[in-house]
């Protein structure tokens, strides 16, 4: 019987020294090498957006393209950024929601509360873009499952461009063609629709913005008085003529590089900053 037990606990014993040996060191190693691999390296971190400081060569985290952060403007009537969709975890019915709380409203379609948030979604995003309601999209008025969703349809990032453009002072057709880069097509090429990241779309932006700006130059085409077709990286080029931007074929967009950009600011207005 002694020699029977003992047997049982050296098995088990054994099993024990085997399954933390396997299960505790090998496979965490084994998942973390696979995680550093190139292509995977980038995910497995969290698909951190970086851009520099503006103090140091060293990087902060903008942000990350997976969670959709909605920016709190300085000046509501002066909104420059594009924004996601509502979240269920704003304190106001169109938002800013609370990025570390995940979750949706758990409302069904016959909720009236669900209803009434809708209408006030839609008569609020059809004043700040200046359209009638009925063009708002549906995304738009809409919270996402998960209250943090980046994305938002490609309906929703047009009817935003004019009041995005007209704020930066950037043209309309280079505006879009931000919206075209952030777009992400469709799974697979089949499932699903197409998609407009906005944390990746508003970083184009701002540095769209600081480049423009960064150019010290004034024209009379743009609302803000910066010159529009300042060089992306703020350099001493001479600006292109009307006639010469006319000219220039549509896909030359492409093969321009996007300049680095500037922190997104967080829903308290403050820039997110590298733990």
């Amino acid at each position: 019987m002694l020699t029977l037990l003992l047997r049982q606990a050296g098995a088990a014993f054994r099993m024990l020294v085997v399954a933390t040996v396997v299960l505790g060191l090998a496979y965490p190693l084994a998942v973390w090498a696979i995680a550093r691999l190139p292509g995977l390296d980038r995910p497995a971190e969290g698909s951190l957006l970086a851009a520099p400081d503006g103090t140091t060569p060293n990087q902060v985290w903008a942000g990350s393209s997976l969670i959709g952060i909605d920016p709190v403007p300085a000046d509501p009537a002066a909104d420059p950024w594009f924004h996601t969709r509502p979240s269920a975890s704003a304190q106001d019915v169109l938002g800013p929601g609370n990025p570390s709380t995940s979750g949706g409203s758990n409302l069904g379609g016959f909720s009236d509360k669900l209803l009434d948030q809708i209408q006030q979604r839609r008569a609020l995003i059809a004043a700040r873009e200046g359209v009638a309601p009925d063009h708002v999209p549906p995304d738009a008025v809409t919270a996402s499952g998960s209250g943090v969703d980046p994305q938002i349809s490609p309906a929703y990032a047009q009817l935003q461009v004019p009041r995005v453009a007209r704020v930066t002072g950037l043209p309309v057709a280079e505006v879009q063609h931000l919206v075209i880069l952030a777009t992400d097509p469709r799974p697979l090429g089949f499932l699903g629709d197409p998609e407009v990241n906005i944390t990746r779309l508003n970083l184009a932006v701002g540095g769209q913005r600081a480049a423009v700006s960064g150019s010290g130059r004034e024209c009379e085409s743009c609302p803000s008085g910066r010159c529009c077709s300042a060089p992306l990286r703020g350099s001493a080029a001479p600006a292109e003529s009307r006639a010469e931007q006319a000219a220039r074929p549509p896909d030359a967009w492409a093969l321009l590089t996007l300049p680095e950009v500037s922190p997104l600011p967080d829903s308290a207005g403050r820039p997110m900053q590298q733990p």
